[in-house]
């Protein structure tokens, strides 16, 4: 029989000033066998995405504070990248595009190496999208069609709003092309098994684990299990092929 516990706590954020009460949930699994491993993970791992969005809370994790987990560093990448994608964007209102494509090519620059430890890419397909329009209406349309071909490929459904209709008819064309663009495939492995597996952003199953569909091209992967780093990396994936991703969690 298959079995595991769970235990659940309910915490809630108030003030003074505070018109209602946020409440958040958090929890933990005491696995009697693997498969009850791989249900918390995806219980873990929900929860997660839910207390992540909700504004004025942030997820504290214990073994990355007791461990001295390195990730200041990308941390201190990430408000260089927010600082860099703000200055892009005021220049890129003031039509300024000289100073908007140098400031929004570092902010990409400096979001792809974080981007494997991020929750959520959404600042990177900003920086992008106004990094293509400045581009685009500089006049190097091939350029800013490729930079809307790296933003589909992380966000394959994304919606362009707000810019004009030069830029709107070169981000048709980057759909397109990603459309006839083929896909791969990545297996997915962790020692130990039953990580959380993330892909872009997204919450995509639990290692062992196999990713069909995706497009060719960059992506981003990152593993959470609890009572490890979190793991994140570059993820390259080969059109019409499989590849095999192992990872050693620490």
């Amino acid at each position: 029989m298959r079995r595991f516990t769970l235990a659940f706590a309910l915490l809630s954020s108030s003030t003074a000033y505070a018109q209602s009460e946020i409440p958040a949930t958090a929890a933990f699994a005491v696995p009697k066998d693997p498969s009850g491993q791989k249900v918390a993970a995806r219980v873990d791992a929900a929860l997660k995405s839910r207390i992540g969005k909700i504004k004025g809370f942030r997820l504290l994790e214990p073994a990355r504070i007791l461990s001295g987990d390195p990730r200041t560093r990308e941390e201190e990448t990430l408000e260089r990248a927010r600082a860099a994608l703000a200055d892009g964007r005021r220049a890129y209102d003031a039509m300024s595009l000289d100073n908007a494509i140098a400031r929004l090519g570092q902010a990409v620059s400096l979001y792809e190496q974080t981007g494997p430890l991020l929750g959520d890419l959404a600042e990177l397909q900003v920086a992008l999208a106004h990094l293509a329009a400045a581009l685009i209406l500089q006049g190097s349309a091939d350029e800013g069609e490729s930079a809307f071909v790296e933003l589909l490929t992380l966000a394959p459904g994304h919606q362009l709003q707000g810019f004009p209709p030069a830029v709107q008819s070169v981000f048709d064309q980057a759909v397109a092309k990603v459309d006839q663009t083929p896909s791969g495939s990545v297996e997915v492995y962790s020692t130990p098994p039953y990580a959380a597996v993330y892909v872009d952003g997204r919450f995509e199953g639990v290692t062992p684990t196999t990713l069909e569909d995706l497009v060719a091209g960059k992506h981003f992967l990152r593993l959470e299990k609890n009572g490890y780093i979190i793991h994140g990396a570059p993820l390259e994936i080969a059109a019409r092929q499989s590849i095999t991703r192992q990872t050693r969690l620490l």
